[in-house]
């Protein structure tokens, strides 16, 4: 009985830890960005529709573009609600 509480209290302590890795990632990708390096965001190329007239004009999808800027999710959940 003793075994079967310290393994689910080190499954808990282990699952902190990776939900705190995580939230150290997102806060130095944020202060990164804040420096100007927003390598670590999605550009947005997968969305680029070069049928459209103005989607290299205004820099919304790729490289340095407005989507890169402002997407700071990294879900690939999150990003298909966007197409």
């Amino acid at each position: 009985m003793i075994y079967i509480a310290l393994v689910v209290l080190d499954n808990n302590c282990i699952n902190k830890i990776d939900r705190l890795k995580r939230k150290i990632t997102i806060c130095r990708n944020e202060l990164n960005a804040l420096k100007g390096d927003f390598s670590p965001f999605r550009s947005g190329d997968r969305f680029i529709d070069p049928e459209h007239e103005y989607t290299f004009d205004l820099d919304i999808f790729g490289k340095n573009s407005l989507f890169n800027r402002l997407n700071n999710n990294n879900r690939k959940r999150r990003n298909s609600l966007i197409k």
